[in-house]
């Protein structure tokens, strides 16, 4: 028998949502919204579960949503930038850059 803790059920709830969301990733605010809990409440969980923001979590999935898709080479680093939300692909090019130490089409042009 498995059990769960109350911070591993709300984690598994998070990451649900951020996975139901096809990609169009959301505020901690607004996740916690639909949750019905705080988000500091919510960051209390993620924290204790995973060890790490919810904030975090969120640009975790972001960032592994771009880099499948600068893999896949079907689309432009301006229009994963744009299906990501972000209004500039030079923003998403800082984002990435801050998350992974290199740009988007650095990233790109590595896995080619």
């Amino acid at each position: 028998m498995v059990t769960t803790n109350r911070f591993d059920t709300m984690m598994s709830k998070f990451e649900q949502l951020i996975l139901s969301g096809n990609n169009h990733f959301l505020s901690v605010n607004e996740y916690a919204s639909q949750m019905n809990i705080s988000p500091i409440y919510l960051t209390e969980c993620v924290k204790k579960a995973r060890g790490k923001s919810a904030q975090k979590i969120i640009i975790d999935y972001k960032m592994l949503y771009a880099k499948t898709r600068l893999h896949q080479m079907d689309k432009s680093v301006a229009e994963i930038a744009y299906a990501l939300n972000f209004n500039e692909v030079a923003n998403f090019n800082q984002f990435f850059k801050r998350n992974m130490g290199i740009t988007a089409t650095q990233f790109r042009n590595k896995t080619i």
